[in-house]
């Protein structure tokens, strides 16, 4: 039983311990400078009687599985500001409409009966509304949409939320979570210029396609549209400067990529995975600041473009289960090229000479390029590179020049089944400790200074003494 008297200003209590523990409604009636109250419980049977009245005076209402369906109707509270009811009964807020100029926060996520959301007219004040989790809300008023200081809008995992307002003009929104939002197939319209939205996550979504107005978000840095297997359309050019996160991972049914008609420096990581795109624009090059470029699993791609000029920034390109014939000799334009992977490109018959000239490659994967038959001479030393994968492919042997592979520690020529040869050069490799030949029913001879080898051996033994 709560106290009944008029001098209570704030309760706080944890009732998550507690199976049996009830608070008697009735006891807020006389409490009408409550300012803070936090309850905290495990199941919704916590409170009994009749919860008429709340204080005018509370500024923070946190209460977790609220057990009713919507507060009383017969106050206003005008002086709130932080307000939590998380896992709550609700199907609404309240009857009727609430002025409430200092309202900041409302947090109402896992409210899996929450059916419509108040007019947000009389909350200008409001910054974050998190509604994560609500699975059965099918919209948002539209009074958001015009909302000039709200900061967060979360509506992640809200999987019967149909559509949004049919256009957005939140000049101070920097976060907008859509995540998991598996019933939304439209996004609004941008009609201004929105300069403070940073993070834009569509993923999941029944998106299929994003109007061109998208490119009014002139500050966004990380646009994710991860799984929106729906998703045909992006729109024919990017112009967002700030973007550094471009996610289409998983948008099985992108066909096209956009035009980049100018300079992004700030992109760093573009992830295609699993897209049907066929090719990639020539202006890819506008992205200066590329580190990742994934377009693994595009098994439509065909062609890499060529790089016009130096880009020393890219990392990581994985080009694996592509129908990636050949390389353009202007990878070696790629200075900082790190990791290339071509794993299961079925079409992939040869590498430019000068991949030789990647001096910061260090994994180059062919694993499993069945049409893959020679291996480049190595014109000049790959300082850089210490892995070296051609297992499943057609290889039947390596050139001498195997050699200016100096930093080489590992070597992968498992299940080459036409491997006929290895060069006695291959003893030079002073730093090679791994060196997988199995599955290689047609290799007939090894070199002659197999005996300088023995490292091999000696390698293996001594890393499986540091796993112990």
């Amino acid at each position: 039983m709560l106290p009944t008297t008029k001098a209570v200003e704030s309760i706080i209590l944890d009732l998550s311990n507690s199976d049996e523990a009830c608070v008697n409604a009735e006891a807020f009636v006389s409490m009408t400078q409550l300012r803070l109250l936090k309850i905290v419980a495990y199941g919704n049977k916590h409170l009994i009687g009749n919860l008429r009245f709340l204080s005018h005076e509370l500024r923070c209402l946190l209460w977790n599985r609220f057990p009713l369906k919507s507060l009383p109707s017969n106050r206003q509270f005008k002086n709130l500001v932080d307000l939590d009811m998380q896992y709550s009964l609700i199907d609404r807020l309240w009857e009727g409409t609430q002025t409430l100029e200092k309202l900041k926060f409302i947090n109402l996520s896992s409210c899996q009966y929450l059916k419509e959301t108040p007019d947000f007219t009389k909350m200008p004040n409001l910054k974050n509304l998190i509604l994560r989790s609500c699975i059965r809300l099918v919209e948002v008023h539209p009074s958001i949409s015009t909302h000039a200081n709200l900061v967060l809008l979360n509506l992640s995992g809200c999987k019967e939320l149909k559509s949004l307002p049919s256009s957005i003009r939140m000049k101070s929104l920097t976060t907008l979570d859509l995540c998991d939002c598996s019933s939304l197939e439209m996004f609004p319209e941008i009609p201004e210029v929105i300069e403070g939205l940073e993070e834009l996550d569509l993923s999941g979504s029944k998106i299929k396609e994003l109007p061109s107005s998208i490119n009014n978000l002139t500050g966004l840095s990380y646009l994710i549209l991860e799984d929106c297997k729906e998703l045909i359309n992006l729109p024919s050019i990017i112009r967002m400067k700030c973007l550094q996160v471009l996610d289409l991972f998983g948008c099985s049914s992108l066909e096209m990529f956009p035009e980049i008609p100018e300079v992004i420096e700030g992109l760093e990581k573009l992830d295609l995975f699993g897209s049907k795109i066929k090719e990639l624009p020539s202006s890819i090059n506008n992205l200066t600041s590329l580190k990742t470029l994934d377009l693994s699993g595009c098994s439509n791609l065909e062609m890499f473009p060529e790089i016009q000029e130096v880009i020393e920034r890219l990392e990581e390109l994985d080009l694996s289960g592509s129908k990636i014939k050949e390389l353009p000799s202007s990878i070696n334009n790629l200075t900082g090229l790190f990791y290339l992977g071509l794993q299961d490109c079925k079409e992939l018959i040869n590498l430019p000479s000068s991949i030789c000239q990647l001096k910061s490659l260090y994994h180059l994967y062919l694993s499993g390029c069945t049409k893959f038959e020679v291996f480049p001479s190595i014109v000049e030393n790959m300082e850089g590179l210490r892995e070296l994968h051609l297992d499943g492919t057609s290889i039947k042997e390596l050139s001498p020049s195997i050699e200016r592979l100096q930093s080489l520690e590992y070597l992968n020529l498992r299940n080459c089944k036409s491997l006929v040869h290895l060069p006695d050069t291959l003893c030079n490799l002073a730093h090679l400790d791994a060196l997988n030949l199995c599955g290689c029913p047609n290799l007939s001879q090894l070199p002659v200074n197999l005996e300088d080898l023995g490292r091999l051996w000696d390698n293996a033994v001594k890393r499986d003494l540091e796993r112990l």
